[in-house]
C-alpha cells in the first residue's frame, strides 16, 4: 500500500534487541529470550527488530517462538555483510519483515538480500548512508521490491559509515537526498531523512527530516527507553550481559538490592573505572569546600524565573550564535559532532521566523508507511466514532454540571500561581507535573481542559500510579476532552478530534476501559517553563447498573487472573448474603481486559444483582503479575469504612458480612475461621450450579475436605482479610513482580497495627479447587 498522509501520528511501538555486541561477540540464548519479554511487558513494543550483522542472521530463528509466546512480532535487522540465508522458512514461522542497514549503498550483498526478501515475500525496510551514488536505482527497486520505507541516515549507532568527504561532496550530498526524497514520495514509498539539521532542507523536504525529537515520535522508528537499552548493551560483553538481564528481571522481586542498582549501572555504563570515580564522588562531595556547593533551586515563582532565564541564557550560549536565533532550535538537533564527521563543511543556518516548539511541526505532512499492526492501532472503530461523536455533542450542546474554578485546584510539586480565569504552571524540568485531584466522578462522564500560554510535550489527564491518558501538544492552545462511556469505554478528543493516547513504556498505559471509579487528574510533561489551564469543567451523565456508593460499609478488593468462572461463584455468594443489606458491600474487580472472560461476567452480575456495587478496576497485560500493585491501585476506588481482600476462588458464608457486622464496632480486624478445600467433583458442582453454596452451606462445611485452620503460622492471609480502610493509609501491600509472602507480610503488619484479629469462630470459607496452580502462574482459564 502506498505511502500515505493521515491526521494524526502515532508513536513507535517498536523495540530493538541485539544479538551480539558492537565487537561480534554472541548473546546467550536465555539473555536474549530474557531481552524480549522485557521489551514486551516493560517497554510495552508490540513489535521488535533483532540486529544480526554478517553470518548471525541465521539465529534469528531462535527468537521467533519465545516472541510469539509473549505476542510479539519480529524482524531482522541486518547489515548485509553476509550474503543472506534462506529467508523463505523464517517467514513461514513468523519473520514479520526485514530491515536492512547497510554501510554503503553499494554493499555488494544488498542486490541479494532485496531478492531472498522478495522471494520469500518479506516487506523491506531499507536505511543507507547520507552519501550514496545512484538513487535511481534505490527507487526502482522499492517498487520492484517491496521496499515500504527507507531512511538516509547521516550516522547509525549500530552501523558505521564511512566518514564524508569535502565540503562540496557534502552538499552534494544534500542536494541528491532531496531529489532522492521527492523521488520515493512519488513513487509511493516513505522516506525519512535522519539526523541532519532541517536547514539543510528547503520547506517541502522538512517533513520528511527527524532528529531526536522526532525519531522517538515516528511508529517507523523505535520507542526510546528499548533502543536506549539497546545502545547500551550493544556496547558490552555477553558475561556483563547475563548480569544485566538477571538484574532487571530482579528489580520487582524480593532479591531486589543496593548493590544490584549499583551493579546495574556500572555494567550499562561500560565504564568501570569512571563508575568507581562516580561512586567515590557521591560518597565524598560533602568534603568539597562549602562555597562550591550548587544553589538549590528557588520554589517561588520570582525564584522560578530567574532559573529559567538562566537555563535560556545557557541556552543561547551552548547554540551559538546562529543556532540560537533560528525558529526550529527547539526540534532540531543542530550542527552535532556525529553530523559534521558525516557532512563536513556544510554551513549551518539560522531559519527565520516565528518559534517552532512542536516536534512534529513538519511531519504532520509527511507521507508514511502503516503495516498491519500500525493500520490496526490508526484506525478508529466504529465505537470510537461513535463517541467522539457523542463527546462533541455533549461539550458542545449541554451546560457543564460543574465548572472547577482556578482556586479549586493546585499544582503538586511545582510553582503555580492562581490567575482570573486559570492557573499558570512553572516547570524548569522536563518531568511529569500534575495538578491536585479535581473530582471524585464514575462513569459515565465527560471532562474538559483548556491548554495554552505556553507549550509541553504532553497534555490529558492521569488517574493513580499506571494510567496516563495523554496527548502530543502541537500548538499553544489545545482543548482536550476525555468523554467516558457508562460501560468504562473512553475517548480522547483534541480541539474536537479523536486522538491516539501516548503510549508509555513501563507502568503507564492507555487502558482499554477505565475504571469504576476515578479520581482524575491534569497531567502535563516536559512543560517549557510555563503553560496555563483554564475552563475544567464536568458533564456527569446518567449510571446505569451500578448502585450510588452512599451506603457503602464494606469494599472487597478481588484481584482475577484467568479464574472467571470461580469469580463468578465468588460473587454469587456475596451478592446471596443474608440479614444485610447487600447495598452495604461494593466489590472491585482488578483483572486484564481480554485475558478471559471478565468483562462479561461484570456486565451479567450487574444486570443479575442490580443491588451490588461491581466496579472494574483494569490493569495492563504487563501487571498480570503483580498482584500487590493491582490491590494498592484498586484500593484507591473504595468508598467503603472496611476493606475486605479476597481470593478469586473462595466462596464465603452467607452470614459472613451479618457476623462482620455485629463487631465492625469494636473491631479493627477480622478474619474468617481458616479454609476448607473442596474437592474437584464438589467445586465443579459448584461452578454448573447443581449446588448452590448460600441454601448448602451447613452441608458442605460437613462433607468439605483439608480443613487448614491455623496456616501461615496464625497469620490471616490473602485469601480473606478484612481490616480498617484506614490502615492502607499507611501501609501498602509489597508490590512485587511475584505475590508468594506478600499477603503473609501485609497479614503481620496489620497484627503489629491492631493486635490479635477477631476470628470469626465457626465460620470457615470455602476454597474451590484449581488443580493446584497458583494464580500468578495460571495460563489454564478455570
Amino acid at each position: 500500500m502506498p505511502a500515505r498522509v493521515e491526521e494524526q501520528r502515532i508513536p513507535p511501538l517498536r523495540g530493538l534487541v541485539t544479538l551480539h555486541n558492537q565487537w561480534g561477540k554472541p548473546f546467550a540464548d536465555v539473555d536474549l529470550r530474557r531481552w524480549l519479554r522485557l521489551n514486551r511487558l516493560v517497554f510495552n513494543v508490540e513489535k521488535v527488530d533483532a540486529l544480526a550483522h554478517g553470518a548471525a542472521a541465521d539465529r534469528v530463528v531462535e527468537l521467533l517462538e519465545p516472541a510469539r509466546e509473549w505476542d510479539l512480532q519480529v524482524s531482522l535487522r541486518t547489515n548485509c555483510v553476509a550474503p543472506p540465508p534462506e529467508l523463505k522458512p523464517l517467514a513461514e514461522k513468523g519473520l514479520f519483515d526485514v530491515f536492512l542497514v547497510p554501510a554503503s549503498a553499494d554493499t555488494p550483498n544488498l542486490d541479494f538480500w532485496l531478492a531472498e526478501c522478495k522471494k520469500a515475500g518479506l516487506p523491506i525496510r531499507l536505511q543507507i548512508p547520507a552519501h550514496f551514488s545512484d538513487g535511481a536505482s534505490i527507487v526502482a527497486n522499492a517498487s520492484e521490491f517491496g521496499i515500504t520505507s527507507v531512511n538516509v541516515a547521516a550516522f547509525d549507532l549500530f552501523t558505521p559509515s564511512a566518514h564524508g568527504g569535502s565540503a562540496a561532496q557534502s552538499r552534494a550530498a544534500v542536494g541528491a537526498i532531496q531529489q532522492f526524497a521527492a523521488d520515493l514520495e512519488a513513487a509511493g514509498v516513505e522516506c525519512n531523512i535522519l539526523r541532519i539539521p532541517f536547514c539543510q532542507f528547503d520547506d517541502a523536504r522538512r517533513a520528511n527530516v527527524g532528529n531526536s525529537r522526532q525519531f522517538h515520535l515516528d511508529h517507523q522508528q523505535y520507542t526510546k527507553a528499548s533502543y536506549e537499552q539497546a545502545v547500551n548493551i550493544y556496547r558490552n560483553a555477553p558475561a556483563a550481559v547475563s548480569k544485566i538481564m538477571l538484574i532487571l528481571l530482579a528489580r520487582s522481586t524480593f532479591q531486589r538490592t543496593f548493590v544490584d542498582a549499583v551493579l546495574l549501572r556500572l555494567l550499562l555504563q561500560m565504564r568501570l573505572l569512571y563508575g568507581w570515580s562516580t561512586a567515590l564522588h557521591k560518597l565524598t562531595r560533602h568534603l568539597r569546600n562549602r562555597y562550591l556547593k550548587p544553589k538549590v533551586s528557588g520554589q517561588t515563582i520570582e525564584q522560578i524565573a530567574r532559573e529559567i532565564e538562566k537555563v535560556r541564557a545557557h541556552e543561547t550560549a551552548t547554540l551559538g550564535k546562529v543556532c540560537s536565533q533560528c525558529s526550529l532550535r527547539r526540534i532540531c538537533d543542530r550542527d552535532t559532532p556525529e553530523f559534521k564527521r558525516a557532512l563536513p563543511g556544510l554551513d549551518i543556518k539560522a531559519v527565520q521566523g516565528d518559534l517552532v516548539v512542536s516536534p512534529m511541526h513538519f511531519a504532520a505532512a509527511q507521507p508514511k508507511h502503516y503495516d498491519a499492526l500500525d493500520a490496526k492501532r490508526l484506525a478508529l472503530t466504529q465505537g470510537e466514532e461513535a463517541l467522539a461523536k457523542e463527546a462533541n455533542a455533549v461539550v458542545e450542546n449541554r451546560a457543564p454540571d460543574r465548572q472547577i474554578m482556578p482556586y479549586e485546584y493546585t499544582v503538586v510539586g511545582a510553582p503555580w500561581e492562581h490567575l482570573e480565569g486559570g492557573v499558570r504552571w512553572h516547570s524548569i524540568t522536563n518531568t511529569e507535573k500534575q495538578s491536585t485531584q479535581l473530582e471524585n466522578v464514575e462513569p459515565p462522564f465527560t471532562l474538559s481542559v483548556t491548554f495554552g500560554g505556553g507549550i509541553a510535550e504532553f497534555i490529558g489527564f492521569s488517574f493513580g500510579r499506571h494510567v496516563k491518558l495523554l496527548c502530543p501538544m502541537e500548538g499553544y492552545r489545545h482543548t482536550v476532552v476525555l468523554h467516558v462511556a457508562a460501560d468504562g469505554h473512553y475517548v480522547l478528543l483534541r480541539d474536537g478530534k479523536p486522538v491516539r493516547p501516548v503510549e508509555f513504556e513501563g507502568m503507564f498505559y492507555a487502558p482499554l476501559r477505565l475504571g469504576g471509579r476515578l479520581d482524575p487528574r491534569i497531567a502535563i510533561w516536559n512543560i517549557d517553563a510555563q503553560i496555563v489551564t483554564q475552563f475544567v469543567k464536568i458533564w456527569r451523565g446518567e449510571h446505569t447498573h451500578v448502585p450510588h456508593a452512599e451506603d457503602v460499609k464494606y469494599s472487597i478488593i478481588v484481584v482475577n487472573s484467568r479464574y472467571a468462572r470461580r469469580l463468578q461463584a465468588m460473587l454469587r455468594a456475596i451478592a446471596n448474603q443474608r440479614d444485610i443489606d447487600v447495598r452495604k458491600i461494593e466489590v472491585i474487580i482488578a483483572y486484564i481486559p481480554g485475558l478471559d472472560a471478565t468483562d462479561d461476567l461484570i456486565d451479567s452480575m450487574r444486570l443479575t444483582y442490580p443491588d451490588l456495587r461491581i466496579l472494574r478496576s483494569p490493569f495492563p497485560a504487563q501487571n498480570a503479575n503483580a498482584k500487590g500493585f493491582m490491590i494498592n491501585e484498586s484500593a484507591n476506588m473504595a468508598s467503603g469504612e472496611w476493606i475486605v481482600l479476597m481470593d478469586a476462588d473462595i466462596v464465603i458464608a452467607p452470614t459472613m458480612f451479618t457476623e462482620i457486622d455485629k463487631v465492625s464496632d469494636t473491631a479493627n480486624f477480622v478474619s474468617g475461621d481458616g479454609r476448607l478445600m473442596l474437592s474437584k467433583e464438589t467445586t465443579a458442582k459448584i461452578l454448573t450450579g447443581e449446588i448452590r453454596p448460600w441454601d448448602q452451606w451447613d452441608e458442605l462445611v460437613n462433607t468439605a475436605g483439608e480443613y487448614r485452620y491455623r496456616e501461615a503460622h496464625g497469620v490471616p492471609v490473602g485469601f480473606f482479610q478484612c481490616f480498617k480502610r484506614a490502615f492502607f493509609d499507611e501501609v501498602k501491600y509489597a508490590e512485587l513482580d511475584h505475590f508468594e509472602g506478600a499477603d503473609m507480610w501485609f497479614g503481620m503488619a496489620l497484627q503489629g497495627k491492631y493486635g490479635k484479629e477477631v476470628r470469626l469462630s465457626g465460620l470457615p470459607v470455602l476454597h474451590l479447587d484449581h488443580g493446584g496452580s497458583q494464580w500468578y502462574g495460571t495460563t489454564k482459564h478455570f
